[in-house]
């Protein structure tokens, strides 16, 4: 009994973070909307899996139990100092492998279907958070200009995508999902070398190597 309460609250405690942090930022009520509202995802594949009454009875827990395994991901890695590094998509493979151990449930396949693609778009949209939090906490520590802003902005929005992609399709396999990561770093931190002054690209290269270095200790 006491492991299953520690359990609860080991999972309970950096929700109740996030929770903190959205309500105290500038942009609470907009922020709480999109991070915790699942109405606009059971929509969405309500209508594309045409789901019936009886499904969605079904499934809505489901899809908010889902919500709230992935808003552990952004208390781990989003917010003012984000931490956009390799760890975060071994975690998102090691929670899509874990999510793809829960459908033992007794759901039909056409469920089946609808939750995987609800537990996407929940870790698609916590993504786009982070990748966010990241691009904005760059544009403030490297002093970028607009220009320079809208080009970070771009290549990392498409790093994130990429990675996304990669790690639906291999997080079985987390060393070759490491090793296809870093060929996206590569070429998304090519295009930084194009887009920075020489300045701020030191600047960015010691920043990931202090990340690196963080992540291997």
């Amino acid at each position: 009994m006491y492991r299953h309460i520690a359990g609860l609250l080991r999972k309970a405690v950096p929700i109740a973070l996030l929770i903190l942090g959205i309500l105290y930022s500038p942009h609470c009520l907009q922020a709480q909307e999109s991070v915790f509202e699942v109405k606009s995802v059971i929509r969405d594949v309500r209508l594309r899996f045409k789901l019936n009454p009886a499904d969605l009875r079904c499934l809505t827990p489901l899809i908010k139990k889902e919500n709230n395994d992935v808003l552990l991901i952004y208390a781990r890695f989003g917010g003012d100092e984000p931490d956009y590094t390799p760890e975060l998509w071994k975690q998102l493979a090691t929670k899509r492998a874990e999510f793809e151990g829960r459908m033992d449930e007794p759901l039909s396949k056409r469920q089946r279907s609808a939750l995987r693609s609800a537990r996407s778009a929940l870790e698609r949209r916590i993504l786009t958070f982070i990748v966010g939090d990241f691009i904005n906490f760059l544009g403030k520590y490297l002093d970028l200009d607009a220009l320079q802003f809208d080009g970070v902005s771009h290549f990392y929005y498409l790093d994130s995508h990429n990675k996304y992609d990669l790690m639906l399709r291999g997080f079985r396999d987390p060393y070759l999902l490491q090793m296809a990561v870093a060929e996206v770093s590569k070429r998304t931190e090519s295009w930084m070398e194009r887009i920075l002054t020489p300045d701020r690209l030191r600047v960015f290269r010691l920043l990931l190597a202090n990340n690196d270095d963080l992540v291997s200790g």
